[in-house]
């Protein structure tokens, strides 16, 4: 009786997934990675070449991904915010 019973439900939901408009499904984020990094007493463009370069080989070198990254400098600051796609 337990496995009728089992059975009729995933009927049902297999009918019921198929019926659900697409705009009651749930929105999905794609994860998000924010890396920050600082360089005392370095300017924008040693920032750029000691930290931003090195960090933007290693984030385009992983394999089998896309993804969008955005870079923020300021002063001897830097953010790098990697969300996949």
């Amino acid at each position: 009786m337990a496995t009728v019973i089992s059975i009729i439900f995933v009927i049902l939901g297999v009918i019921g997934l198929f019926r659900l408009p697409q705009t009651r499904f749930p929105d999905i984020a794609p994860p998000t990675v924010q890396v920050t990094g600082s360089y005392p007493g370095g300017n924008s463009e040693t920032v750029l070449r000691s930290v931003v370069t090195p960090l933007e080989e290693q984030i385009n070198g992983v394999e089998n991904t896309l993804h969008r990254l955005q870079v923020t400098m300021v002063h001897s600051l830097c953010a790098l915010s990697l969300k996949q796609v």
